[in-house]
């Protein structure tokens, strides 16, 4: 090897190992990124123009091959909040966003809105006994629900008591209203404990619904590019939830949402993200 190609070495490597960990992600587009980044250090040694070309093609075949991770976002929600519970444990949780705090979803619908009594009595008492529940909102209704702005500046100083607190937080349905969802991610970060997991769910396609705006939709890759900037995250699944894909969903004209009809009728192209991640530190 020459003198370039072992100078070169901790650069190219570092650029490999950065496109390594976003193909494990399904991350393909930044995935390529660093290849090319790499590519461009190491053209002058015929040892990485190789190997980087090599890893390339590599990532052209498996790239031809993407498949979406279909799921079911409130069964996967309920995995990893119910799943591995000890008999006498008890945990944080904060529900971003729950405004009533009745988390309807997580304990009543078993997907696409079919709801269940039976479930949500059987998953309340569940939660009651391996939970302490926290609301924040910027329109408080409910018990324990506070008043907040996960997205203000001073957050974490109006909340300093409640860093590191968190073992679980949730957000169903928040973050495309979110104006500033960097500082909700930043200030989610300072909430949640080591070890804490963040299960967000939001849409990838979905019809305008301003509540009380609406500015954002998100891929299965967005939640870890942008929690990872304040922490180290470990990704424990990411997926869409396609199971309300073709409801003929026409909006209510009180949120600015109704939607031009055809003669297929309004909205028909619902995609729902759902990402969990374990914060490492």
């Amino acid at each position: 090897m020459s003198q370039f190609s072992k100078n070169i070495a901790p650069y190219v490597e570092q650029e490999l190992l950065k496109s390594s960990k976003a193909q494990s992600l399904g991350d393909y587009s930044n995935a390529f990124t660093h290849l090319e980044n790499a590519h461009v250090l190491g053209q002058e040694s015929t040892y990485w123009h190789v190997k980087v070309h090599y890893l390339m093609m590599l990532w052209g075949i498996k790239n031809s091959n993407i498949k979406y991770n279909l799921l079911n976002k409130e069964e996967e929600s309920r995995k990893i909040i119910f799943g591995n519970l000890k008999n006498n444990e008890k945990k944080t949780f904060l529900d971003v966003g729950g405004k009533s705090g009745e988390l309807v979803h997580l304990l009543k619908d078993k997907g696409n809105f079919e709801y269940s009594s039976i479930m949500e009595e059987s998953l309340k008492i569940k939660f009651k006994k391996h939970y302490i529940y926290y609301g924040l909102d910027i329109n408080p209704a409910g018990k324990n629900v506070l008043f907040g702005d996960i997205c203000s500046l001073d957050f974490k100083e109006k909340y300093k008591d409640k860093e590191s607190f968190f073992d679980i937080i949730y957000s169903n349905d928040v973050f495309e209203h979110l104006q500033r969802p960097w500082i909700a991610a930043n200030n989610i970060n300072f909430l949640l404990k080591e070890e804490g997991t963040v299960i967000i769910i939001a849409p990838f396609s979905q019809r305008y619904h301003a509540v009380p705006n609406d500015y954002f939709r998100y891929t299965h890759t967005s939640f870890y590019s942008l929690f990872s900037d304040y922490a180290d995250y470990k990704l424990i699944k990411t997926g869409y939830d396609i199971n309300g894909r073709r409801n003929n969903w026409q909006g209510s004209g009180t949120v600015s949402d109704i939607v031009p009809t055809d003669s297929f009728g309004a909205w028909r192209e619902t995609w729902v993200t759902f990402t969990a991640l374990n914060k490492i530190r």
